[in-house]
């Protein structure tokens, strides 16, 4: 089974370091990068993952964010 993520990271250096690394483990599949809080809260939608790579994208509110939190958030943005 392959675990299916979204990365999130604003700087380009590190997010880039950081898909490649992952990009090395068949078992990982990065199924989108993204640099800020509402790229992220798009690709989760778009993407239906069930795993979040981040530290605090750009924007994030401080909270820490289940599955059901960015779905909720993704909706209320629509």
């Amino acid at each position: 089974m392959v675990l299916r993520l979204v990365l999130a990271e604003d700087n380009l250096l590190m997010r880039e370091g950081i898909s490649a690394v992952l990009a090395l483990d068949d078992g990982v599949e990065v199924v989108a990068v993204c640099e800020d809080f509402d790229g992220l809260l798009a690709a989760v939608a778009a993407m239906q993952v069930r795993t979040v790579a981040t530290d605090d994208p750009a924007g994030a509110p401080n909270v820490i964010c289940t599955n059901s939190c960015l779905a909720d958030s993704t909706a209320r943005q629509r």
